[in-house]
């Protein structure tokens, strides 16, 4: 996914779903809290995927569907990846601290995903649900061999 106007409204939905989280003194209970969120996400998702300047023909809707999907799982697996190093903390020690360093390299993906805030594993399954995404998620998991 490259940074066009659908990503701009992906990333502006999410960023409002996570300032609601964050602010949840002035929603009633969790229920409605998740309830507003994903329905934020929900009418996102529906703008992109049916076009923001024209009219999606079927195929594009279905491509701009599978987009979102894997970019908010890929921002969903990476927070889990992140967490789950952060927990290990394992200190290593460098035998060759003499040597060049290579430069990371960073995926666009990557790139892209670290300026989504971060999406819940709660958040994603509602949105799957929501969305009729469920053929999506078999997808990824008989690809990966989940």
């Amino acid at each position: 996914m490259i940074y066009c106007t659908e990503f701009v409204i992906l990333q502006s939905a999410l960023q409002l779903v996570d300032k609601v989280q964050q602010n949840g003194q002035n929603i009633s209970s969790n229920e409605d809290r998740a309830n507003s969120s994903v329905n934020v996400l929900k009418l996102a998702v529906q703008e992109i995927v049916q076009g923001v300047e024209e009219d999606n023909e079927p195929e594009e809707q279905l491509l701009w569907s599978k987009r979102i999907h894997c970019t908010v799982l890929y921002k969903v697996l990476t927070l889990h990846y992140e967490e789950s190093l952060e927990k290990l903390s394992v200190e290593i020690i460098d035998d060759f601290s003499d040597g060049p360093i290579e430069p990371q390299k960073i995926d666009s993906r990557d790139a892209l995903s670290s300026i989504l805030p971060p999406v819940s594993l709660s958040l994603y399954f509602n949105i799957v649900q929501q969305c009729d995404w469920f053929h999506f998620f078999t997808e990824v998991r008989l690809f990966c061999n989940l």
